[in-house]
């Protein structure tokens, strides 16, 4: 295109000073450059441009992202949950269920109302939206405890329960102390914040 220029100059210039065709020269250069610019921040400009779309779409996808999905991007990391009874828990995600975390302490594996915790800690922004949690429920967990005739440790309020499952209902079960086997304790599900088998 410059070349086509420069012809275009020559032919009509020929008898034109130097002074004259310098200037010439100048003009040609001097849009050249001009056009350069441009092109630089057109390009700066669609980077942005992009940069800014980036930005709201991850903006836009951060918005729909549940707790549940932030968990399932936390399986095999360690976190720490804190309970309104002021209970603590630390440890690796094992699974995540509905309105449930299992996770494995230095205690042992605990089951976690997720409706108990108050804020979780080292939660990172990980997501796992195609993968769906488990769909076992919590008196599923309860039955299959209680058949095994495992002793659990059941945080209730501010209290701790030392015993066995003996009877599991449609919203609560029935636990038999350690230290009061003859006196069977009625529990409602939604009362226990996490619970963990205790080897003997």
């Amino acid at each position: 295109m410059l070349a086509g220029l420069f012809q275009g100059v020559n032919t009509s210039t020929k008898n034109c000073s130097m002074e004259l065709c310098k200037a010439w020269l100048n003009v040609i250069m001097d849009l050249a450059s001009l056009i350069l610019e441009l092109e630089e921040e057109f390009s700066a400009m669609g980077r942005y441009q992009e940069q800014e779309e980036i930005a709201e779409l991850a903006e836009a996808e951060a918005s729909q992202t549940t707790l549940e999905q932030r968990l399932q991007g936390a399986v095999g990391k360690t976190i720490t949950a804190h309970l309104r009874n002021l209970h603590i828990v630390e440890g690796k995600v094992l699974t995540v269920g509905p309105r449930w975390l299992l996770v494995l302490t230095e205690e042992g594996q605990e089951l976690v109302s997720l409706s108990h915790v108050e804020m979780f800690q080292s939660l990172g922004h990980a997501t796992a939206r195609e993968q769906k949690p488990t769909q076992v429920s919590f008196n599923a967990i309860l039955r299959k405890i209680a058949r095994g005739r495992n002793r659990l440790a059941i945080y209730v309020g501010g209290r701790v329960l030392n015993g066995f499952i003996v009877a599991v209902r449609k919203d609560h079960f029935d636990v038999v102390e350690v230290d009061r086997p003859r006196h069977a304790i009625a529990v409602p599900n939604a009362a226990v914040s996490c619970l963990r088998i205790v080897l003997f």
